[in-house]
């Protein structure tokens, strides 16, 4: 006999709210119902020590009576040892339209709700609404192909919206990373998709290379009119060079001042990014809120709204309207570029600009780049990098900048 806890009755009485919610058949059925109205049935389960989820469609396409015999499946399977997981791709062809790219990318969104922020999710649903579901909301996830993606893109592309096709392709390639992960599908046909995007193999990110071209670009963001949070964020950004979305995501409770570090959340791991005396001091000047609530670079309205990466990429074309144009990812390229002109060990830049998987293996082969000694390293690293951007600023050529210059140790 079922032990389930919902009836058709109370499904249909079930509204969205303000955020996504769930409600328990038991035995790891869950109804998941979205923001928009939409329900969908998922299965929870364990398979080897690990949590795993499958999507079974949406209701009342699939109603209440198939999702409990599809789970009486899955149990079936789990006493013979099969993972469900594996076993999904034997499933006939009328499930594809369970597995429509719009369900399969909801769930993911709600795999993601507890380490997605409620902006975020909020601007990835628009992104998924708006530009990804017209063209692939209602194919079947394992029907799409490597050529439709690129379609989509390129044409994202051919309006002149590098960024959005640059963030159009992030979100489909986690979405089918996701529906790989879970099983829904056997091939992912995102992978190295980035060699391919046009933006990126024949439009790179520009920098700014010439050291007179970054005392342009920091005397014209220091003297900057706009609003001080913009002009504020763009001079951290120089300093920090992070990825655009965590500049604008930087919250006052992952400063500590103390230690003179900035502590990010990146894939369940802590990253730290070390800070200057000069990047403390722009913290200072955006004035901390003494309760350490909000995000440093808000908008105008609410220190609960972050700015916009476009807004940084608009300010810093009216910028540089005379030097290179450059977006708020060209920091990290010059920085790339001039700090290891300077001397500064790959490793040290690797783990800056969080390339974790070359770090790691590193540390493993040279036990003397232990993390904290790395950690040290890449605080002098930074503390240098600022001392040459406000040198050039200030009028300073590279010769006179030997702050900045590592002074290299045989012995690594």
């Amino acid at each position: 006999m079922d032990d389930g806890k919902l009836t058709a009755l109370v499904i249909e009485k079930l509204l969205p709210q303000q955020t996504d919610y769930k409600k328990n058949d038991g035995r790891g059925i869950q109804l998941v119902i979205t923001t928009s109205g939409e329900k969908w049935w998922r299965y929870d389960y364990q398979w080897v020590g690990k949590n795993k989820s499958i999507s079974l469609g949406s209701y009342p396409i699939i109603d209440l009576n198939k999702v409990r015999q599809q789970r009486k499946v899955f149990e079936g399977l789990m006493d013979k040892n099969i993972d469900p997981a594996a076993h999904r791709k034997s499933w006939p062809a009328k499930n594809d339209q369970i597995d429509t790219f719009t369900h399969v990318s909801n769930e993911w969104l709600a795999s993601r709700s507890k380490t997605m922020s409620e902006q975020l999710k909020a601007k990835t649903t628009v992104r998924l609404k708006k530009d990804i579901f017209p063209a692939l909301g209602n194919k079947p996830i394992k029907n799409i192909s490597r050529t439709i993606i690129l379609e989509l893109i390129k044409a994202i592309e051919n309006k002149g919206q590098v960024d959005k096709a640059h963030r159009t392709r992030q979100t489909i390639q986690k979405i089918f990373d996701y529906a790989l992960k879970v099983g829904i599908i056997r091939h992912n046909p995102t992978i190295n998709l980035h060699n391919s995007q046009l933006s990126l193999v024949t439009r790179p990110y520009k920098y700014v290379a010439a050291p007179e071209g970054v005392a342009q670009l920091m005397r014209g963001i220091s003297t900057y009119r706009g609003y001080i949070k913009t002009r504020l964020a763009l001079e951290f950004g120089a300093l920090v060079f992070v990825r655009p979305t965590q500049l604008v995501h930087a919250k006052w409770s992952e400063i500590n001042f103390e230690e003179k570090e900035w502590n990010i959340e990146l894939n369940g791991t802590r990253h730290v990014v070390p800070l200057a005396m000069q990047t403390l001091k722009i913290l200072i000047q955006a004035k901390p809120p003494t309760n350490r609530e909000g995000f440093i670079f808000h908008n105008r309205k609410s220190r609960h709204l972050t700015l916009s990466a476009n807004t940084l990429n608009h300010a810093l074309k009216s910028i540089t309207k005379n030097v290179t144009q450059i977006t708020v990812w060209g920091f990290q390229l010059m920085a790339r570029q001039h700090l290891t002109e300077m001397g500064w060990s790959k490793l040290s830049l690797k783990a800056q600009l969080q390339a974790d998987h070359g770090v790691g293996d590193s540390l493993q082969k040279d036990v003397a780049y232990a993390h904290n000694n790395l950690l040290l390293e890449r605080k002098s690293m930074m503390q240098a990098w600022a001392n040459y951007l406000y040198a050039v600023k200030d009028g300073g050529d590279r010769l006179s900048m030997h702050g900045a210059i590592r002074i290299k140790n045989d012995t690594h």
